[in-house]
C-alpha cells in the first residue's frame, strides 16, 4: 500500500501538470485567434459590400453591356421586363429573387488593384466592351451601380467596383455569370 501512494500522487501531479498545459494552449489559440491579423483581414473581406442593401425595397435592376439592356422592374408584386421602354413580359420571380439574393450576399472581397492603370484595368475586365453594369434603384433612393469586369469560373470570383470607386475587388461570387442582358434568360417559363 505504501508503494502504490507515491504512484497516485505523482499520476495525479502530472494529471494537473498536463491540464494546466493544456487550458493554457487553449486560451492562446482563443487569444491569437480572435485579435490576429489575418482574423482582422477575413472579418473586413466579409462584410456586406451594399451597407444599406434591402432586397424588398428594390424596385428595379438596370443591367446592360456593349450590346444590351435591360431593365427588371417591380410593379404591384410582380417584376416586369422592360426593353426600351416597352413592357415584354413578365420577369421569372424566382430568378430574381435569387439575384437580389446575390446581391445581398456581397461581401467587400479582396482590394486588388487601385485601378488606375490601363494594365490592370485590361487584367481585371474593366475595358469597355468587357464591363457589365448595374443599377439597382430601391424606394429610399439609395441606389447602387456595380460595374463587373471578368470573372474566375474556376476560383468562382468576380472582378467588381462599386459606384465610382476606381477599386477593383475579387469577390467570392457567381454575380458575373448571373448578370446576364438578355430577357430570354429573365422570362418567366
Amino acid at each position: 500500500m505504501k508503494n502504490i501512494l507515491p504512484l497516485f500522487k505523482e499520476r495525479k501531479f502530472i494529471i494537473i501538470i498536463l491540464s494546466s498545459l493544456l487550458f493554457i494552449q487553449i486560451i492562446l489559440f482563443i487569444y491569437f485567434n480572435v485579435f490576429s491579423f489575418q482574423s482582422i483581414k477575413s472579418r473586413a473581406i466579409e462584410k456586406k459590400l451594399l451597407s444599406r442593401f434591402d432586397k424588398n425595397n428594390v424596385i428595379a435592376l438596370e443591367i446592360s453591356d456593349i450590346k444590351n439592356s435591360l431593365v427588371i422592374k417591380r410593379d404591384n408584386g410582380n417584376w416586369y421586363i422592360i426593353k426600351e421602354k416597352k413592357i415584354l413580359t413578365l420577369a421569372d420571380a424566382e430568378k430574381v429573387n435569387l439575384y437580389l439574393d446575390i446581391l445581398d450576399n456581397l461581401n467587400q472581397g479582396i482590394i486588388r488593384d487601385s485601378g488606375e492603370e490601363s494594365e490592370t484595368i485590361k487584367k481585371y475586365g474593366f475595358l469597355k466592351n468587357n464591363i457589365k453594369k448595374i443599377i439597382i434603384k430601391s424606394l429610399n433612393r439609395t441606389d447602387y451601380t456595380i460595374y463587373i469586369g471578368a470573372s474566375d469560373k474556376i476560383k468562382g470570383t468576380s472582378y467588381i467596383r462599386l459606384n465610382s470607386e476606381k477599386v477593383i475587388r475579387e469577390l467570392k461570387s457567381d454575380i458575373a455569370i448571373e448578370s446576364d442582358t438578355e430577357p430570354v434568360k429573365w422570362a418567366h417559363q
